[in-house]
């Protein structure tokens, strides 16, 4: 019998993509795959559904990615958007390229850097024949940076962006959206984030069954909830909501609207008589508390969330977060 074959490993997304800015951006290639090409054409599909059914996805895309696939002309200070530690270095660089002595950076002879012609942190990538072989020097200092801007923003990048539009546009005209900012479109797509506040929570939240907006253990909530941080409040709206992020107006849009009901505590015995034991401590639960063995859950398509009446806002934030990190959801809302 031959040798036992192996299935392929998946291939890792930061082979296509890198989220070195403030989103994600094609990885420049002198020679993209099939299956890659495919993959940005899922893309753009998966982007332009998203918006035409007013769904949330928790992919966001670069700044300098939307400015390239709207057709804009992108140059040396779109570059942070891509890469931010990158840029820094290219940006003196090209401003040493630009001034009345490119032969030097900072007073350091241009030689002495020991840069090649071949693509930062992409040394595969040659920005010309016999790239890794070629010295950046003084006199070919403006054509290094053209090269790498060319990479990024031009012949490296472009068979990805036209597969993006491609899958794009078999939904609706990518043009559509040039009506919006940048930071616009990427909050019709990946929602928006917002600081809450007791006051704010309790306009925006809905109190049912058992529970009214004066009740003390809604308002042990509204301050747990005021007191998470960024990504704490990621972790509660993907509990309750399946989506990491609050759609375009924040809370108040969320429809339905985000409804807090009671939920009364379960037996604490099993059928055979026995008391459950604590998940976190361990030992047998007291009969005095068993309105703190129940966890709060959710239903994520009706952004309705049961809290049990715990017997203190420290036992109610412990049950909260377990049941954030332990559940898991949906990734589209």
């Amino acid at each position: 019998p031959g040798a036992e074959q192996q299935a392929p490993k998946p291939a890792s997304a930061l082979n296509f993509v890198d989220p070195l800015g403030d989103g994600l951006f094609p990885v420049p290639k002198k020679e993209v795959g099939k299956e890659e090409l495919g993959y940005f054409k899922l893309l753009g599909t998966a982007f332009a559904k998203a918006l035409l059914d007013g769904r949330l996805l928790d992919v966001s895309l670069s700044t300098a990615f939307w400015r390239r696939a709207l057709g804009h002309n992108l140059g040396i200070y779109d570059l942070v958007c891509v890469d931010s530690q990158m840029s820094k270095s290219l940006v003196k660089l090209y401003e040493a390229a630009h001034s009345g002595d490119p032969s030097t950076m900072d007073g350091m002879p241009i030689e002495d850097l020991g840069l090649y012609f071949t693509l930062p942190g992409h040394d595969a990538y040659e920005l010309c024949a016999n790239g890794g072989d070629t010295l950046v020097t003084g006199a070919n200092l403006s054509r290094f940076v053209d090269s790498v801007l060319d990479a990024y923003f031009g012949s490296g990048t472009e068979k990805q962006f036209a597969k993006f539009k491609e899958g794009f546009e078999g939904v609706f005209p990518l043009k559509t959206l040039a009506i919006f900012k940048m930071d616009e479109i990427d909050t019709l797509i990946c929602g928006q984030t917002e600081k809450w506040t007791v006051e704010m929570l309790s306009e925006c939240l809905k109190f049912d069954h058992g529970y009214t907006a004066s009740s003390p253990y809604i308002k042990q909530f509204l301050h747990i909830l005021a007191d998470f941080s960024a990504e704490e409040q990621r972790q509660f709206l993907k509990f309750v909501t399946g989506a990491p992020r609050l759609p375009p107006g924040g809370l108040s849009a969320l429809n339905p609207r985000l409804t807090i009901v009671r939920k009364n505590f379960s037996s604490a015995r099993d059928s055979s008589g026995n008391t459950p034991r604590s998940e976190s401590m361990h030992t047998p639960m007291n009969d005095l508390v068993l309105e703190n063995y129940d966890l709060p859950s959710v239903m994520t398509c009706a952004n309705y969330v049961k809290l049990p009446p715990y017997t203190s806002q420290a036992v109610m934030k412990e049950k909260l977060m377990y049941a954030m990190r332990e559940s898991n959801s949906f990734d589209l809302s």
